[in-house]
């Protein structure tokens, strides 16, 4: 992960709670890369949340390149 600024909470016990980054963040995952401007984690429910000029290139299973763009975007 990449950003111009990262804020993580934990809870008393040093439990991830959750996780942003903030400015021209990028997360990649192996073949995949995600891109915006600003990505929330919330560990108790598992979602990524990124919003602002975001895109996501995504390696299918066939091969094919998926890129994906928007205002938001939610990652379950």
């Amino acid at each position: 992960t990449f950003s111009n600024r990262a804020k993580v909470k934990t809870d008393k016990n040093g439990d991830l709670k959750d996780i942003e980054l903030i400015g021209n963040a990028r997360i990649k995952q192996e073949a995949n890369d995600s891109y915006a401007d600003k990505f929330y984690y919330n560990a108790g429910t598992k979602i990524l949340t990124a919003t602002g000029n975001t895109t996501s290139k995504t390696v299918m299973d066939n091969g094919t390149t998926l890129v994906l763009k928007a205002n938001r975007q939610e990652y379950v």
